[in-house]
């Protein structure tokens, strides 16, 4: 497990103590720790140094230390990375919404047209049914109305 810590003074019998400060999870998740591992410490580090210690959780071994600078930064410039992304897909997603009302009013605007012009063409054709039909007999009745003519004639 690695653990973000820092060496403290060597003490008399000379192992140095390490203060953990927390532990990573998984990429970018670390969860805080609070507290003291004395370990036999046979590295360069000075007291106060931030390293990153590898260690086995069951024995509390210590299976080797780095100095935590550069992984620190690390992780700063890939938060800086997730933060400059989060802010471009921000802006992104204002864009698409922006444009996605605008086509919306757009198409409200031409379905009002639409159905304009279909009320339109509709009293076109209604009116142009109207003025070419004239009211006629159908031929059966016309036969009908002349037979019966001819019938009361001879009456």
């Amino acid at each position: 497990m690695r653990y973000l810590a820092m060496i403290g003074p060597k003490q008399m019998w000379g192992k140095q103590s390490l203060t953990l400060y927390c532990k990573e999870v998984d990429k970018f998740t670390w969860v805080p720790v609070n507290g003291e591992s004395s370990i036999d410490l046979e590295h360069k580090f000075s007291p106060g140094t931030l390293v990153v210690a590898h260690i086995t959780v069951a024995s509390n071994h210590l299976q080797r230390i780095e100095e935590a600078t550069h992984q620190i930064v690390n992780t700063l410039q890939g938060f800086s990375a997730i933060s400059r992304r989060y802010k471009e897909l921000t802006h992104d997603i204002g864009a698409w919404k922006e444009s996605m009302n605008f086509q919306l009013e757009e198409l409200r605007r031409r379905e009002e047209e639409l159905l304009n012009r279909a009320e339109e063409l509709h009293l076109d054709l209604v009116c142009t049914i109207a003025e070419h039909s004239e009211p006629t007999i159908p031929q059966s009745l016309e036969r009908n109305h002349d037979v019966n003519l001819e019938s009361m004639a001879f009456l």
